[in-house]
C-alpha cells in the first residue's frame, strides 16, 4: 500500500529563474538578444524621429518627442554597446555586472520609448 507522506523538504536555497546565473549559455544569449533588439529598437527611434521631422514641417507644430527619442537612440546605443563588450569580457563576474547594468539601460529607453509615444499621440489627437 502506498502511505501518503509529506514530500522530503530540500535544504537547497530557492532561485529567482531570472536572476539565476549559474547557466553561461542563458547569460550569453540574453547579451545576444539585447544587442540585437537594441538595434532594432534604435531604428526605430531614428525613423520616428525624421517622421516626426516630416509632421513638424507640415503641421507646424513643436513638440519634445523627437528630442526624447533622439536620446533614447543614444541610450539603446548605450545598451548593445555595453552588451558585447560583456560578451567578450573573459571574466564571469564583470559580465554578470555588466548585464545588469544593460537590463537598466534597456528599461530606461524602453520607459523613455512610452513617454515620447505617449506625448506624440496626446499632440496628434
Amino acid at each position: 500500500m502506498f502511505h501518503n507522506r509529506p514530500p522530503a523538504i530540500s535544504r537547497e536555497p530557492r532561485r529567482i529563474p531570472m536572476q539565476d546565473h549559474n547557466s553561461d549559455d542563458r547569460l550569453h544569449d540574453h547579451l545576444l538578444n539585447i544587442i540585437a533588439v537594441s538595434a532594432g529598437m534604435l531604428g526605430v527611434c531614428l525613423t520616428a524621429v525624421g517622421l516626426i521631422g516630416v509632421i513638424k514641417a507640415t503641421a507646424k507644430i513643436e513638440t519634445l518627442c523627437d528630442e526624447i527619442l533622439a536620446a533614447t537612440s543614444f541610450i539603446y546605443l548605450g545598451a548593445a554597446i555595453i552588451s558585447f563588450v560583456a560578451l567578450r569580457t573573459p571574466l564571469r563576474k564583470r559580465a554578470i555586472g555588466l548585464a545588469f547594468l544593460v537590463d537598466v539601460l534597456f528599461c530606461l529607453g524602453l520607459i523613455l520609448t512610452a513617454v515620447a509615444c505617449g506625448l506624440l499621440v496626446m499632440i496628434v489627437l
